[in-house]
């Protein structure tokens, strides 16, 4: 595919080209366990079998090519071939894949992503509603599950304790669960939640433990659930269709062996940070409440009806099969945790 105009001045001058050029954006810092667990393989694999099939891999961190919100209009024209999409945060166009990021439904990486992935590959609900007319065809997917609700003054043992309280919203589904909670919602990124909370214009957050090792939000939030599960995010990392269809099958075959390779890494990676995370976070005198079976009843109450209020206005507004995908993302968990 010729590139565009604005892609020319972006990439700038280019080495020469040692086969087909697969240009692999991207935005996760080396540390973040979706580079170092799913990025890292993936391209390890492109780069030691992809010259063997005429590939030539060419990967541009920290959203040199794109962002979080114009990665698949890149894929699209030919900037980018391969990319990560987060669904939340292009919810315009896959908002029906928002679905795992919902309450109560992932709490396990690996599960959550390899029962997405049933949705999102050819064949797909996911994947015929929203990433074929995209043209886009994810490759794998990593799931930042495990959020929970952290606050700097009032332990969090059940929705109750959320009444009232400015929580900074993480936007999609997390908007959703801070509302129904009775939460005033404040939208600020996370980077901002520190100085908020110092400023005393933000209570807390909903944010997994992973996304807040970053900025050391536990010096600030001394409170935290523990599998609340109030939600994750999924990202899905693709292929732009037009590129795969000049791919020959050799190409292909390196392709899907360096997808499942990631797949099967980033999950472990997922939740080994979740876990490094918490220990941190009761190192540094964060007191969690871990939710028990008793609790959970309280949760539910509060899960349930953010997913029935999902299907219900997404089916209002256009998107009829939104309960499908629900239904079936429910079932694709059970079958993968079987």
């Amino acid at each position: 595919m010729a590139l565009t105009a604005t892609s020319c001045v972006a990439l700038g001058a280019e080495p020469a080209s040692r086969g087909t050029v697969l240009r692999v954006g991207g935005y996760f810092s080396e540390s973040h366990p979706v580079r170092a667990g799913g990025v890292e393989p993936f391209l390890e694999i492109l780069r030691a079998e992809g010259p063997g099939v005429g590939l030539d891999v060419r990967y541009y961190g920290g959203g040199q090519l794109a962002d979080l919100t114009t990665m698949p209009e890149a894929m699209r024209n030919g900037l980018v071939q391969l990319g990560p999409i987060a669904p939340s945060n292009v919810e315009t166009e896959f908002q029906m894949s928002t679905v795992a990021d919902l309450p109560g439904l992932v709490t396990e990486s690996c599960t959550g992503a390899d029962a997405l992935l049933n949705l999102v590959e050819p064949g797909g609900i996911l994947f015929e509603k929203e990433f074929q007319p995209g043209g886009i065809r994810p490759l794998w997917i990593a799931m930042l599950q495990g959020f929970e609700a952290l606050t700097s003054g009032t332990p969090v043992h059940t929705p109750d304790d959320l009444r009232g309280l400015a929580l900074r919203s993480p936007g999609g589904a997390g908007d959703r669960v801070v509302r129904r909670a009775g939460a005033a919602g404040v939208s600020i990124p996370l980077n901002e939640v520190y100085q908020g909370v110092l400023q005393g214009t933000v209570e807390g957050t909903l944010a997994s433990p992973t996304s807040i090792a970053a900025y050391k939000l536990w010096e600030v939030l001394g409170y935290s659930t523990e599998n609340a599960h109030l939600g994750a995010a999924a990202i899905t990392y693709n292929i732009a269709e037009d590129t795969w269809q000049e791919l020959n099958d050799g190409q292909r075959a390196v392709v899907q062996k360096a997808a499942a390779a990631a797949q099967a890494s980033v999950c472990q990676a997922v939740n080994k940070s979740i876990s490094d995370n918490k220990q941190k976070m009761r190192d540094a005198g964060v007191v969690f409440h871990t939710v028990t079976e008793a609790d959970r009843a309280a949760w539910e109450g509060l899960a349930v009806p953010v997913r029935q209020e999902w299907v219900t206005d997404l089916e209002s507004s256009g998107h009829p099969a939104a309960g499908e995908v629900l239904a079936e993302y429910v079932a694709a968990l059970e079958e993968v945790r079987r």
